[in-house]
C-alpha cells in the first residue's frame, strides 16, 4: 500500500482552524487530520507520520518602555494555550514535533493605533506603554520543514507528501520533491495561492469547512476556487475515520 507523510505548518493551521476564542487543541488537530485523511485523494494512502512545525511559547521577561512595567511572556494566556497544545500533540499517535524557537526583537506601535490616527488625518501620535506590542520572530521552523521534504524524498520513505500551508517559501522544496518523483498534495485551507505554489503541486486539496466563507462570486478567492475545482480537485467527503499505518 502506498504511504504518505503529512507536513503541517503549525502557525498556519492555528490561524485557519483555530481562533482567539476557540484556539486549536490536540483534539481539534486530530479531527482535522481525520478529515484530511478521508479526502478521496488520500483514502488509498496509509499514514507514515505527521510532522508538525511550530515553536514553543517565548519564555522570560522584558521591561516594557514608557514605564510600562515588566512583561512575562511565559505567563500569558496565549503562552498557556500553546503549551497545552504542544503537550497534547505529544500524545497524538504518529505525530513528530519539529520545533524551532521564538526570538524577542523589541517593541512596535500597535497597528490599530496607527490606523486610527490615519483615519483622523493627524500628523502626530500619542503613544503609551499599552499601545506597544512585542516584536517576536520565529526561527528555524521553515528550514526544518524544507529539510524534511528533502529527507522524505531522498530516502524514498513515502510516495506522497501532504503539505498543509500556503507559504510560497516552500515552493523550491516542493519543486525538488516533484522532480525526484514525489507526489505533492497541497492543503491551503482556502488561502489564495501564488502561481508558483500551483505550479509545484500535483493536487490541491481543499477542506470542505473552509470553502463556504469564500464562495462570494466577486471575490478573488471564488475565481481561484473555480479554477482549482475544475482543474485540480473535487470537494472532500465528511470525516469518519482515523487511518494509520501499523
Amino acid at each position: 500500500m502506498r504511504s504518505c507523510a503529512i507536513l503541517i505548518d503549525g502557525g498556519f493551521l492555528k490561524r485557519k482552524v483555530g481562533s482567539r476564542h476557540n484556539p486549536l487543541t490536540a483534539e481539534s488537530f486530530q479531527a482535522f487530520v481525520t478529515q484530511l485523511q478521508d479526502h478521496e485523494h488520500l483514502r488509498d494512502y496509509s499514514l507514515h507520520r505527521i510532522y508538525y512545525y511550530d515553536a514553543p511559547p517565548l519564555e522570560g521577561t522584558q521591561q516594557r518602555p514608557l514605564q510600562g512595567g515588566t512583561q512575562d511572556f511565559g505567563n500569558s494566556a496565549l503562552a498557556g494555550i500553546n503549551k497545552r497544545l504542544v503537550q497534547g500533540l505529544k500524545r497524538v499517535p504518529y505525530v513528530s514535533l519539529r520545533m524551532g524557537k521564538l526570538v524577542f526583537r523589541g517593541w512596535q506601535v500597535r497597528r490599530e493605533l496607527l490606523q486610527q490616527e490615519e483615519s483622523e488625518q493627524t500628523d502626530s501620535v500619542r503613544v503609551m506603554s499599552e499601545d506597544l506590542s512585542p516584536i517576536i520572530h520565529q526561527r528555524g521552523v521553515d528550514i526544518k520543514l524544507g529539510l524534511d521534504i528533502a529527507m522524505l524524498t531522498f530516502k524514498r520513505l513515502v510516495q506522497a507528501i501532504v503539505l498543509v500551508t500556503a507559504d510560497s517559501d516552500f515552493a523550491p522544496a516542493m519543486r525538488f520533491a516533484r522532480r525526484d518523483g514525489m507526489h505533492v498534495f497541497l492543503v491551503p485551507l482556502g488561502h489564495i495561492l501564488t502561481e508558483e505554489m500551483l505550479e509545484n503541486s500535483d493536487v490541491i486539496i481543499e477542506m470542505a469547512d473552509n470553502i463556504d466563507a469564500r464562495e462570494r462570486p466577486n471575490s478573488p478567492q471564488y475565481h481561484q476556487q473555480q479554477y482549482q475545482q475544475q482543474k485540480r480537485w473535487t470537494p472532500s467527503a465528511p470525516p469518519n475515520r482515523w487511518n494509520r499505518s501499523e
